[in-house]
C-alpha cells in the first residue's frame, strides 16, 4: 500500500469511517499484515476471501440490517 493510501485510510478510520481492506487478486485471503506493517487500528476490517465487490455488498447489507460489530460480519470469510 502506498504511503498516501495508508495515510488516507488512517484518517478515515480516525474520523469514524469504516475501512475494509480487500484485494483484486485471483485468490487468497486479505488478513492483518497483508499490506505490510501490522499497525492497523481496530476500525480496520480485513475482507478475508471476499473480493472488493462482495465486501462492499456485505458492508451495505450489514449496515442496512442495523449491524454494529463490523469485524464480526467479516469473521466467517
Amino acid at each position: 500500500m502506498t504511503p498516501a493510501v495508508d495515510a488516507t485510510a488512517d484518517a478515515a478510520a480516525k474520523a469514524g469511517v469504516p475501512v475494509v481492506f480487500s484485494s483484486r487478486v485471483q485468490s487468497g485471503p486479505v488478513h492483518d499484515g497483508s499490506y505490510g506493517e501490522v499497525h492497523r487500528p481496530a476500525a480496520f476490517v480485513m475482507s478475508g476471501l471476499l473480493n472488493p465487490v462482495k465486501a462492499r455488498v456485505l458492508l451495505l447489507v450489514h449496515f442496512a440490517a442495523g449491524g454494529e460489530n463490523l469485524n464480526q460480519a467479516f469473521e466467517g470469510y
